[in-house]
């Protein structure tokens, strides 16, 4: 049996592999082999994707990153209701499995919600709840057919909303 890959360095260890992305109030590194942004509708509250293809040139999207704010949610389990019932629509057999909540920094909360998607719910997935203090709320998922966990955890600790106008 083969072992998985090494999982990629964070953006401190190795920055070449990352780059800096924002969409709406968030900030956020991703890896550098990431295309986009580009703009989607039809998808609920996310306007944004940034997608990793396969290294096998099929044009396949390995991992997927999608963006958006949520501006009418009077709480948090309003809030995550919402990104489960969007996420159910536009994520093939999309099944929440656990959510942890946390304080990034002196400006941002986040609510990490892991779920499990696609055919008999083998591949993987992450969405990201990032909230300030005075009700900005931005969704960031990250899903595809296998998730690094060193990409995830990445992406995670640079998560960090900027405030309005800066």
């Amino acid at each position: 049996m083969s072992q998985p890959p090494s999982p990629m360095p964070d953006p401190t260890q190795d920055p070449a592999q990352w780059k800096e992305a924002q969409s709406d109030s968030l900030s956020f590194r991703i890896p550098a082999s990431f295309s986009g942004p580009e703009g989607v509708t039809n998808w609920g509250f996310y306007t944004t994707k940034y997608d990793h293809g396969s290294n096998d040139g099929s044009g396949t999207v390995e991992q997927r990153l999608i963006v958006g704010s949520i501006n009418d949610a009077p709480s948090g389990e309003t809030a995550r209701r919402q990104v489960n019932d969007t996420n159910a629509l536009i994520i093939q057999n999309y099944a929440p499995v656990d959510v942890i909540s946390w304080e990034q920094d002196d400006v941002t909360a986040i609510d990490r919600i892991t779920f499990t998607w696609g055919d008999g719910q083998k591949a993987s997935g992450v969405s990201w709840l990032t909230a300030d203090k005075q009700g900005h709320l931005v969704v960031a998922t990250l899903f595809g057919e296998s998730i690094d966990d060193g990409m995830r955890n990445g992406m995670e600790k640079s998560l960090t909303l900027v405030p309005k106008g800066e």
